[in-house]
């Protein structure tokens, strides 16, 4: 087979530690070769196919493949066709959505590479992942197989692609929705209106922009299985500028809509604020009802990263505070600005785990702090929510263009 693009194999290293005193010391190697080995390889690389995990198997019904929200569609229709293999997946295969950083397509997909990987299980990663436990037993050969057969197959279909096959629907739905979920329960439909308009009208462009980048697609396809290379060459020649500007849309994408929780969750930014304020509301009703015991058994530890405060110093809840929010953005590599803000609620906790055996004891200070952390997040949420309205207006106009 003689490839119609150029492949790159990239056996990168450092995925477990590769920067000391760091938040995110994982993944350095796939970092740095993004972003400072070969920065010019973001905006023209079609897809990363991440071999994670080929060969484990605890007896799932289905493979999963996580992946960009962007190629989820294409990849949807991918797996249809992969062939059955005996004591393998019965019931085939899955995409879930978004990447996450505990693997090395993280760091490509925030460089505006689309990738895709297998999908880390949460029992394995619990029960046999970087233990003695995750030996040769956990081996299976069919499952390797099936793999060898996705990861070629997969790497022949992106071949007879012409641009990237992003679907942006995907990632724009998913916000939409959880715009229309918990954040308009919180604040109402009135203050979320903008946010839900500037994602319904994306939406919109999204579904022409992958109606055209489908059809060029086919139609590079179709020269290419009747063997005309003439015929290919020039559909890339009218696809213009498409390569780079769905490659282009997508970093924006990656760059507007992507943050971190204090556990390296990957999440729309205004979740951040968000689930502090899941969290922040039910704490303050329960002190005001003078139950102690539940805002900090049930809430107040989900604020941030203020689990720290229930058995920590605080020389040490300030340290791996700072370490994320004070670092040089080159020690914080792929985690760099994906966290946004942070509520110390450490002496309050500390307040409260002092008082909450105490019979009608004052919880007053308490509430004030809490309901002063409330009144921060809301802030915050608002500020994120403007900022994604203007990037969501952003990648309308960049959908657009695509059209044209």
């Amino acid at each position: 087979y003689q490839p119609e693009k150029t492949l790159v194999f990239c056996a990168t290293a450092a995925e477990e530690w590769g920067v000391a005193n760091t938040r995110y010391d994982w993944s350095a190697g796939a970092y740095n070769q993004i972003f400072r080995v070969h920065p010019e390889w973001a905006g023209k690389i079609m897809a990363d196919i991440n071999f994670e995990l080929p060969a484990y198997n605890l007896n799932y019904d289905k493979a999963q493949v996580r992946a960009s929200y962007e190629l989820s569609t294409y990849l949807e229709n991918f797996i249809l066709g992969l062939p059955r293999v005996e004591g393998a997946f019965p019931e085939g295969a899955e995409v879930i959505s978004p990447t996450q950083t505990w693997s090395d397509d993280f760091s490509f997909s925030i460089a505006g590479v689309p990738s895709s990987v297998t999908a880390l299980r949460e029992d394995f990663a619990r029960l046999y992942y970087h233990s003695q436990f995750d030996n040769a037993d956990t081996y299976d050969e069919a499952v390797f197989r099936y793999h060898h057969y996705m990861y070629g197959m997969l790497m022949l279909a992106y071949d007879h692609c012409a641009v990237s096959p992003l679907d942006f629907s995907v990632r724009l739905t998913a916000l939409r929705d959880s715009v229309a979920g918990e954040l308009t329960g919180l604040l109402g439909q009135e203050k979320t209106a903008g946010l839900s308009a500037a994602a319904s009208l994306a939406l919109t462009e999204a579904a022409g922009a992958y109606d055209k980048v489908a059809e060029v697609n086919a139609a590079y396809a179709s020269a290419l299985a009747q063997g005309d290379p003439a015929a290919a060459d020039r559909v890339l020649a009218d696809a213009g500028s498409l390569y780079a500007d769905v490659l282009a849309a997508f970093k924006l994408a990656e760059d507007s809509f992507v943050r971190l929780t204090w556990e390296d969750v990957s999440l729309f930014p205004h979740q951040l604020p968000l689930n502090n304020l899941l969290a922040l509301e039910p704490a303050l009703a329960a002190l005001e009802k003078g139950e102690a015991a539940t805002a900090l058994d049930e809430y107040l530890w989900q604020v941030d990263n203020n689990w720290y405060a229930y058995d920590w110093s605080y020389d040490t809840f300030r340290y791996f505070t700072d370490y994320v929010l004070k670092a040089e953005p080159d020690r914080l590599m792929w985690g760099a600005g994906r966290v946004t803000g942070h509520e110390d609620l450490f002496s309050t906790i500390r307040s409260l785990m002092a008082k909450a055996d105490n019979a009608g004891a004052d919880f007053s200070r308490e509430i004030q702090a809490v309901d002063a952390a409330r009144e921060s997040q809301l802030a915050l949420l608002e500020q994120l929510m403007t900022q994604e309205t203007a990037a969501l207006n952003q990648l309308t106009e960049a959908l657009k263009a695509l059209q044209q």
